[in-house]
């Protein structure tokens, strides 16, 4: 059985840490890569990097109808085909109580952590091949929720009602739809709650944020990005509207 070569993978958020770190993976198993993001010179930098002849990238805001069809389009248009879709894009917000959040802080967290996930769905669907794969990476507060950071935990809840109404959705076609859940892994994402819990002290709350963790540590991405690889695989396609834990057997 055909594992993962000649397939097309686009990943959205794919000039970030865990998004090129999972395009490394793809690109090793002989798969092709679409990147998509919103920071042309991060993107350039990663295709430089990646020195590979079977990635292409669109730049892009998911959050934006024309611009989600447009790198939807333009994967079809290079690479012909699309088996495996990882939305890999979020944002955490402000970490303030729930009295003290904006509005316009909400709409932006659900407008990038929700509703670009669920566009890139309605866009991908037409397009993806039967028996594809939907990843969505979400985070362990789509389980257990986080004090002080709440537009951030019900945005990623929401994700993992996308994705069990979904998977019931496209069962018909054997597209598997699964979120992965990482705890803290090293990357930007991780740069403002180290600073505004503890006054600046980034170091001090890496610290505390890594004892909590039975393993001791923020997770490296590629660790991360190995369960990507697996869910767009033939390994896992009897796996479907699952939510996929990496805690280092953190639990709330």
């Amino acid at each position: 059985m055909e594992v993962l070569g000649n397939k097309v993978v686009i990943i959205t958020g794919g000039a970030g840490t865990l998004g090129l770190a999972t395009a490394k993976l793809y690109l090793a198993k002989g798969s092709s890569v679409m990147l998509v993001d919103r920071d042309e010179k991060a993107l350039e930098a990663a295709i430089a990097l990646l020195g590979d002849q079977n990635v292409g990238f669109v730049v892009a805001d998911v959050t934006r109808t024309a611009d989600t069809r447009r790198y939807v389009n333009k994967t079809v248009e290079k690479f012909g085909k699309i088996d495996v879709y990882i939305y890999c894009v979020g944002v955490i917000g402000m970490i303030r109580p729930i009295t003290e959040i904006p509005d316009e802080d909400f709409a932006y967290m659900k407008y990038v952590n929700f509703s670009g996930a669920w566009l890139g769905c309605q866009y991908i669907l037409p397009e993806i091949n039967n028996g594809g794969s939907i990843i969505i990476v979400s985070s362990t507060a789509g389980h257990w929720g986080n004090a002080n950071n709440n537009s951030y935990a019900e945005s990623k809840h929401t994700m993992t009602g996308l994705v069990r109404a979904l998977s019931l959705e496209v069962a018909h076609r054997n597209i598997r739809v699964n979120t992965i859940d990482p705890i803290n892994f090293k990357g930007r994402m991780m740069r403002d709650p180290e600073e505004v819990l503890i006054s600046g002290d980034r170091e001090e709350m890496k610290r505390i944020m890594s004892s909590m963790i039975p393993l001791g540590r923020y997770a490296q991405p590629e660790e991360v990005a190995h369960s990507l690889l697996f869910f767009g695989s033939a390994n896992s396609t009897y796996i479907t509207g699952t939510t996929h834990v990496i805690s280092g057997g953190f639990r709330s």
